[in-house]
């Protein structure tokens, strides 16, 4: 899937910094909306986003942000949705596994270029990660499945 705007579109009001970043080992460059939302790029591909993470978006800013890029991106949940929304829409998990003590992370392999991870806290979703590259959705799979 091609994103065709960059973070700094969508939250313009907000300091967006660009920096060298690395993705679940590959390098590359990010747009950082603080350490809560990252747009990945890979070196191989600078002109496409390669990652999208969500991290804690609790606050009412970053939830409306992050909305809004699902949004635009067409992903039919929203933060503060719960679980039976996102089974609803995608089923059951491929597999599941725990980020911090409280969150439960439930992903989802819709292609072998596209990764979806929805993380729950307190059965409110505020962990997202939308992978749209083959090689980060690989390590990313096999890394997570050997810590299950």
């Amino acid at each position: 899937m091609i994103i065709d705007f960059n973070l700094s579109d969508i939250a313009n009001k907000y300091t967006i910094k660009k920096q060298a970043f690395e993705y679940a080992g590959i390098d590359g460059i990010a747009e950082l909306l603080g350490w809560q939302i990252v747009f990945f790029y890979s070196k191989y591909d600078l002109n496409n986003v390669s990652a999208i993470s969500f991290m804690e978006i609790t606050d009412n800013d970053l939830i409306d942000i992050g909305n809004n890029i699902l949004d635009n991106i067409g992903i039919n949940v929203r933060f503060r949705d719960n679980k039976s929304v996102i089974t609803n829409i995608f089923g059951i998990p491929d597999f599941f596994d725990k980020i911090y003590l409280n969150t439960d992370r439930y992903n989802y392999i819709l292609s072998e270029n596209y990764f979806l991870s929805f993380g729950l806290e307190n059965d409110n979703l505020t962990y997202l990660e939308i992978i749209y590259d083959k090689n980060i959705v690989n390590n990313i799979v096999e890394t997570r499945q050997c810590i299950q």
